[in-house]
Parts: C-alpha cells; structure tokens; sequence
C-alpha cells in the first residue's frame, strides 16, 4: 500500500510539474517585436524592410494626409505589399533605399496632385527608374473607388463578372473615420470584398442609406447608422463601444469562414490616439495575416487583453515608438500569459 501511495506521490508531482513548465513555455513564447522610427516615414521604411524580403509591387502614400492613404491597406493585403509613406514634396531616403532594396516592378501612388505632387512622382521615378501609377479621385470617396477598380483589375476580374456573385459580400466604413478604416480596409483585402467608403448623406452624418436589393450581403464596420429603406435585408454591422473593441470585433471576423476563415496567430498592435504610424501596419497584416488591434498609450483596453487571452496569440508586433505605444503595453501583454 505504501509503495502504491507513493507512485502516487510521484505521479502528482509530475503532473504538477507538467502544468508548472508548461505554464512556463507559454510564457516563454510570447514574442513582442516593435518596429518603429524617428518618424512616421522612417517606420514605413522599418515595416517594410523587417517583413519583406521582396515584393513585386510596392504602395506610396501619404504620411500628410489619411484619407486617400488608409484606404491603401486594403490593395497592401490583397496584393502583398507594404505601404510606405511620403510627403507631398518630399520623398524620405530610407523610403527610396527601400524601394530598390525591394526590386519592385510596379509602385502604385495612392492619391491626388494635392496629397502627392507630381514632382514627387517624376522625383521616385528618377531615383528608381519606375514610374509610379497614380490611383487618384477628385476626393476621398472616388479615390476608395479607383482603388476598387485596381483590386478587381489585380484579380483580373471587372464589376460585371462580381453582379450576382462577389458584388453580394462588401464592406463599408464611414469616410470620416480614420480608425475604421485602418483596421478595416486591410482586413476587407484579405477576405476580397468589394471595398466602398460611405458618403454622408446630408441629413444625417455617417449614415447609410442601404437601398440596393441587389447587396445581398454587407458588413458595416464602425460609427455608422444604417437606413434600409425596402425592408428585406439589414447588412451586419461591426461596432464596438469605441475603437479598440471594434478592432477586436474585426479580429474575431478573421476566423468567419466566408470570409478569411483564419485563426491568427499574430497580431499587431498600433496607436488608436496617433494615427501616423498605423498608416504602414497593413503590411504587417498582409505577410501575417494579423488583425490590427488599437491601444492606448499606457494601457490595454479590456476587449484587447480580453482577446489576446482567449486566442492563440504567440507574437506581437508594436507599430510605433513609445510616444505613442509606450513600454507599459509591452509589460500588460507579457502579463496576459
């Protein structure tokens, strides 16, 4: 009898053992990395070179102006490309080095004369020897829908093979919502969808007016109000009660299996009170497939930490230096586990 209490001794010490060391390795696992700059053209550079070791296209934006630029997450995801980020009149040399580091053969320049110069064009052009593609509107709304135009152009599909079909699963998000859109639109060019912004209607800011029967399914991401006018179908909105839990919600999309059908492993975590930086995390997403979720400066919201816990998440990356993501968050997410 003794020698069998003692087995059992030895079994429960093992066993406690066992869940102590295993306890330890998840520990041990989690990977943060931060990848940052001296400024938001530097980290658009520091994205790109830390996750690409090539890539045939590459994106410019502007690291000035959001509107036309956040909607480039969506192409970055689609095509996997990173975003790197520009002035009007000035081209960054860390963004030049990285562009022929890069050996791309098509650069594609999100938006207009205004945002980008041409001189700015002609200027990577000289220094590259690619002239960039300019994909432009007369405002932020036609710019999102020359940037439609390219992803079905990059999918060597057109708007009439999508009726029917495709044309029934499309996101929207509200074109006056910067935080929407950059975790949105490169989560909108992973699952394919058709990618429009929303215009407000005069009558109300923000607001959908959702009448077309042939939209069999939509999703609205965000701070937007939706008016469905025949009745017969009510798109599904993703919205939080701020930022940072409807970038959660949008996390939680990725694993839908009609849409991405992924579980990530990865994740990014960016500024939700400084955008600059966030402009260049698609990249991130798009070699990882990793949801982007936003943090305060000092802490992690309760649906953030709530859903690096539940999930499988083994590796962070940080978008952005400690002026806008400080160490504190890097000591929380090393806590969770």
């Amino acid at each position: 009898m003794k020698l069998n209490f003692d087995i059992f001794k030895k079994s429960a010490l093992l066993i406690l053992l066992l869940v102590i060391f295993s306890g330890s390795t998840s520990f041990a696992e989690i990977n943060i990395k931060r990848i940052s700059g001296n400024d938001r053209y530097e980290t658009s550079a520091n994205v790109s070179s830390e996750n690409f070791t090539s890539s045939k296209y590459a994106i410019i934006a502007s690291g000035e102006k959001y509107p036309d630029a956040i909607m480039s997450g969506a192409i970055s995801t689609q095509v996997t490309a990173p975003i790197l980020l520009v002035g009007k009149d000035y081209i960054p040399p860390e963004v030049i080095k990285e562009l022929k580091r890069l050996n791309c053969q098509t650069i594609f320049l999100i938006g207009g004369n205004d945002t980008i110069s041409t001189d700015t064009i002609y200027n990577i052009y000289k220094q590259t020897g690619i002239y960039p593609r300019r994909i432009a509107g007369k405002d932020r709304f036609e710019t999102a829908n020359r940037i439609n135009d390219l992803r079905l152009e990059l999918n060597g599909t057109t708007y009439d093979d999508l009726y029917g079909i495709t044309w029934h699963y499309y996101g929207a998000v509200s074109g006056y919502n910067f935080y929407d859109a950059l975790y949105a639109a490169p989560y909108v060019g992973l699952a394919k969808f058709d990618t429009k912004w929303l215009l407000q209607l005069e009558f109300c800011n923000n607001t959908f007016d959702f009448d077309n029967s042939d939209v069999d399914s939509g999703f609205i991401i965000g701070d937007v109000d939706v008016i469905n006018r025949n009745g017969a179908y009510y798109p599904s909105l993703t919205r939080g009660k701020n930022r940072y839990e409807t970038s959660v919600k949008i996390a939680e999309s990725y694993s839908i299996p009609y849409s991405i059908n992924y579980n990530p492993d990865t994740v990014v975590i960016t500024s939700g009170e400084d955008y600059p930086d966030g402009l260049s995390s698609a990249g991130i997403t798009a070699i990882y497939t990793a949801p982007i979720l936003l943090t305060p400066k000092y802490h992690l919201d309760n649906s953030v930490k709530d859903y690096l816990q539940k999930n499988n998440i083994n590796t962070v990356f940080i978008v952005g230096g400690e002026n806008s993501v400080s160490r504190d968050i890097e000591k929380e997410i090393r806590e969770l586990k």
